[in-house]
């Protein structure tokens, strides 16, 4: 079986206008390569940091200040605790849920500390709570 053609056997070439061009005067257009049509042509002007590895690489940088802003909050919900735990102790008026937040939060997983002296502070916190909890438990 023949196959005949009837057009051009030539690279075509696409000749487009933009119908609007934005605001700083420059319009899109599609190159035309050499021994090919501008619809095959190689996407141009990906650069890294419109790759997606740019986003995998920017969250695992942020991984560092995400694990320390959790641990701070965290710390400080323990603490927030703590002090309701003691004025309850204080006053006579110990809440059974302040107990079970504490002890919800000390089994909450405690993200890795890599500042050996936050790490210092998240345990003496940790430690804290636990030695408050056994108190009243007993």
């Amino acid at each position: 079986m023949k196959i005949a053609r009837k057009g051009p056997t030539g690279p075509a070439t696409v000749g487009r206008t933009p119908r609007r061009a934005n605001l700083s005067g420059e319009s899109f257009q599609i190159p035309a390569t050499p021994g090919g049509s501008a619809e095959t042509a190689p996407m141009t002007g990906l650069s890294g940091a419109t790759a997606p590895g740019a986003v995998v690489m920017a969250q695992v940088d942020d991984a560092p200040d995400r694990r320390r802003q959790h641990n701070a909050r965290r710390a400080s919900e323990m603490l927030d605790r703590l002090d309701e735990l003691r004025i309850g102790m204080l006053s006579g008026d110990l809440s059974p849920k302040v107990l079970e937040d504490l002890s919800e939060q000390l089994a909450s997983q405690r993200e890795q500390e890599t500042d050996p002296e936050a790490a210092d502070t998240l345990d003496a916190i940790d430690l804290r709570v636990a030695v408050e909890l056994a108190k009243l438990r007993r």
